[in-house]
């Protein structure tokens, strides 16, 4: 949308005009004066882009600076004793109305934007890693806890439940001295546990929850002779242990902060 139509500049008649009657022989500085008359350039006619281009010292910069002068425009302030005086002789027409805020965005503020990017950038990285740190340590803490948790109650194994295998892989890091079932609903992660060491990877249809997840696979490990009744196993990867159980589930009869009682 292209709010403003046309902008005129002084006429080389306006100017000698305006410089006469002043009545003073000496000026410090005349400038913008005497930039525009000798290219003939006294009218810029709006387009959705509007391109100025010259050499250096061509008038660019300057006929900006009177543009945002003459429009109130924010992030501006004028230089020169001259410049008032020229701007006030400059006449310009709205294709709407004048919105409420006009604003000019020079070099510099391109600059110190990206500079603030940078900045803001650069501390959500640095959150980032921190978040990322303690993320991790509170994984290997609560793996290594499930290990040392598991040689301390002489389990009969460890269950984890895993998407990815990150969970499975760390715990067998710690080297357990009982088997590690990986429970997963991720054809991926299956078969790639297969190579793992002390991981016996268990592949199960997707269920409504974890919970019920947890159950299949103790359940699964039952009928396949693994697990007895009586057995111990400690449950990793952070997930609700399996509550609420019906009398048909019997067979899994104690909860206990990640440690299941067959």
């Amino acid at each position: 949308m292209v709010y403003l139509k046309e902008f005129n500049l002084l006429s080389e008649d306006y100017e000698n005009g305006f410089l006469i009657n002043e009545r003073r022989t000496y000026f410090h500085n005349q400038y913008p004066f005497r930039m525009f008359p000798e290219k003939r350039f006294e009218k810029i006619i709006f387009s959705n882009v509007t391109i100025l281009y010259g050499s250096n010292g061509s008038g660019k910069s300057t006929i900006l600076k009177i543009l945002a002068e003459k429009l109130n425009a924010k992030g501006h302030d004028g230089s020169g004793e001259m410049f008032q005086s020229y701007v006030d002789g400059c006449t310009y027409k709205m294709t709407y109305e004048t919105p409420d805020e006009i604003k000019i965005i020079k070099s510099d503020d391109v600059f110190d934007y990206l500079l603030d990017i940078r900045s803001i950038n650069s501390n959500v990285n640095r959150k980032k890693e921190a978040l990322s740190k303690e993320y991790l340590d509170y994984k290997f803490n609560m793996n290594f806890s499930v290990c040392t948790l598991a040689a301390n109650i002489e389990a009969k194994a460890i269950i984890a439940y895993t998407n990815t295998g990150d969970t499975s892989r760390m715990v067998s890091s710690f080297g357990p001295e009982c088997p590690i079932f990986a429970i997963t609903e991720n054809e991926i992660t299956y078969r790639q546990l297969g190579a793992a060491w002390n991981i016996t990877p268990k592949l199960f249809p997707h269920q409504d929850s974890i919970d019920k997840l947890v159950y299949l696979g103790i359940d699964t490990l039952k009928k396949e002779g693994f697990l007895q009744k009586g057995d111990k196993v400690v449950i990793a990867g952070g997930a609700k242990v399996v509550t609420d159980l019906s009398d048909a589930e019997a067979d899994i009869n104690t909860v206990m902060g990640g440690i299941v009682q067959i």
